[in-house]
């Protein structure tokens, strides 16, 4: 079994998605996403359908967010390896009511020699120009 075992992506904040999260996946526990559209607003763990709905009652963070991602993990461990990834991955201001920053207990962080980056030509992102047509003129 993978690391995962049942996940879902990007629900809508509703009754019914959290009646399907109870019914379907029983309380699972695991990692979850607050999001406000796209932009995550929070990283928690813990029994997954629970905590969500706990969070619709909240003053800190009831008011902010409207989708939610979940994914069940087993193991106690890699559920708080898992957090701390996120929390650490995600600047600060894109998990807005996360207090804590995510621990990696018995990991050696090392530091880059050099910080600047190399310059990278970006490509033109934009749709193309269309051609315009010759008109025809008698």
């Amino acid at each position: 079994m993978g690391l995962v075992n049942k996940h879902g992506e990007r629900w809508a904040r509703n009754k019914e998605n959290f009646q399907e999260l109870r019914s379907a996946a029983g309380n699972p526990r695991g990692v979850y996403i607050l999001c406000d559209g796209s932009m995550p607003l929070y990283v928690g763990r813990g029994r997954i359908a629970s905590r969500i709905k706990s969070h619709t009652r909240g003053k800190s963070k009831g008011q902010y967010w409207d989708h939610f991602t979940w994914y069940e993990i087993q193991s106690e461990k890699h559920r708080k390896d898992i957090e701390s990834l996120l929390l650490r991955l995600l600047p600060f201001y894109l998990r807005s009511l996360n207090k804590q920053r995510g621990h990696l207990p018995g990991s050696h962080k090392f530091k880059a020699k050099n910080p600047t980056p190399d310059i990278v030509k970006k490509p033109h992102l934009a749709p193309p120009r269309r051609k315009r047509r010759k008109s025809k003129s008698k």
